[in-house]
């Protein structure tokens, strides 16, 4: 904003709001940008901390998970390759090795 312009909204605020309301307007606009500065730097703050944390937990993980896998005799390599589950109904069985089948052809 260029000095002119300053000047003509000066005049502006001078006649429309009156001598002795501007010095208490200008006090009060004066608190809240600082309310608004002080409350977009605690966001900052805030988010900033947030990024910071997540960025440690990713580190740790693929860490973690980097010793894990070059390590694999640590009891956290065994959490990240369980053992698989087989249950009876999902093996399968050959037809030439199938015992039913067998007693079948007999």
């Amino acid at each position: 904003m260029g000095f002119t312009e300053i000047i003509i909204l000066s005049v502006l605020a001078l006649i429309f709001i009156g001598p002795k309301q501007l010095p208490e307007l200008a006090r009060t606009i004066g608190r809240l940008m600082n309310e608004f500065k002080r409350t977009t730097g605690e966001i900052t703050t805030t988010l900033t901390k947030t990024t910071d944390q997540a960025q440690d937990f990713i580190r740790k993980t693929e860490t973690d998970l980097h010793d894990s896998v070059l390590q694999p005799g640590k009891p956290e390599a065994a959490k990240l390759t369980p053992e698989p589950e087989y249950h009876e109904e999902e093996v399968f069985h050959h037809s030439e090795d199938d015992p039913e089948k067998k007693k079948d052809q007999s």
